[in-house]
């Protein structure tokens, strides 16, 4: 994956990486995004791996956990899901 790299303080746009792993989202002309958060697995160069997240400037922690759980819910299988149905 190949990103333009950090800034002087180490952060760089997440744009380019969430291109680079091929994530595509279906929104009409009109819809307008409000926030985000972006949970990613990383691995570093030693190999360790760890779960981090960003979010819109501006969003509170009461928006990032409640966008986090109802996405939980929504990505949670169902009964359907576990069945085989």
């Amino acid at each position: 994956m190949t990103t333009a790299g950090p800034d002087e303080d180490g952060t760089q746009p997440l744009g380019p990486v969430v291109d680079a792993l091929g994530m595509r989202c279906t929104l009409a002309a009109d819809d307008l995004v409000g926030g985000a958060v972006v949970v990613m697995k990383v691995t570093d160069v030693d190999g360790q791996t760890r779960l981090s997240t960003w979010w819109s400037d501006g969003m509170t922690w009461f928006e990032r956990i409640g966008m986090l759980r109802v996405a939980e819910a929504i990505e949670h299988p169902t009964d359907r899901d576990r069945d085989g149905d």
